[in-house]
């Protein structure tokens, strides 16, 4: 007999048919809700001396939050950062958290707002409250170098304008050179871009060179942080730096 027909036989009885669709209806509600769709989430990897020795996690959640993870360890050394934030039309945070531990085993907890019209920030060096119009750029003192692509986009998107700073400088950008990646999916185009401003010394970021300016990496001989399946590129990158 198969299971078909002994449920057929079953429902004929009377009394039998609510009881076993109660019983459905209660295993049904007993059933585990389908979690929510994941938030997508891009990896990169940290390259030293040609090893892969750490890695940037990122996901953005459908308002457009984003959340990362960076980690890695050279001669046992490395960051352990976690961040948190929310950025404005233009691409420039507005809501940023960090926290973990430094390179060298420094605590990091830092936060930043900015809202109507003040910027207001904790740090392990200071606490600040200052009037600060849409537009400004909050540097961290401490933070992934993924979280240069807003302020990136925000800069390439008007070349000849500045980013301020809540602490009074002005963010600018430079386009240095562009290198096509051969890929299995075909040419790669990317830009080598430096941010200058925010140091002494420009900070140099690879991003895509195809209108998206999405972020592709950070090089220098030694060290890279590329987009994950990329890192044979590290050497050839880093020396256009």
């Amino acid at each position: 007999m198969t299971a078909r027909t002994m449920l057929r036989r079953l429902l004929r009885r009377p009394g039998l048919a609510p009881a076993l669709a109660l019983a459905a209806t209660l295993g049904l509600a007993a059933q585990p809700r389908t979690a929510a769709a994941a938030a997508p989430v891009d990896e990169f990897s940290v390259v030293i001396q040609g090893q892969v020795a750490g890695r940037l996690l990122r996901s953005t959640e459908p308002d457009g939050t984003v959340t990362t993870d960076y980690s890695y360890r050279d001669n046992g050394r490395g960051p352990d950062l976690r961040e948190r934030w929310r950025s404005d039309a233009q691409g420039l945070p507005v809501a940023y958290d960090v926290s973990g531990r430094s390179t060298f085993g420094a605590e990091v907890r830092e936060t930043f707002r900015l809202p109507d019209g003040r910027a207001r920030w904790t740090s392990r060096a200071d606490t600040g409250d200052q009037p600060a119009p849409d537009g400004h750029a909050h540097v961290p003192l401490d933070s992934s170098p993924l979280y240069a692509e807003g302020v990136l986009r925000a800069l390439l998107a008007r070349p000849d304008a500045g980013v301020p700073t809540i602490g009074g400088l002005t963010l600018r950008v430079e386009r240095v050179a562009r290198h096509t990646l051969d890929t299995p999916q075909g040419p790669l185009p990317l830009a080598l871009v430096a941010l200058v401003g925010a140091d002494a010394h420009p900070w140099y970021y690879w991003v895509h060179d195809d209108g998206s300016h999405a972020f592709f990496g950070q090089t220098w001989p030694g060290w890279a942080l590329l987009s994950k399946g990329h890192e044979a590129a590290a050497e050839a990158l880093a020396a256009r730096v």
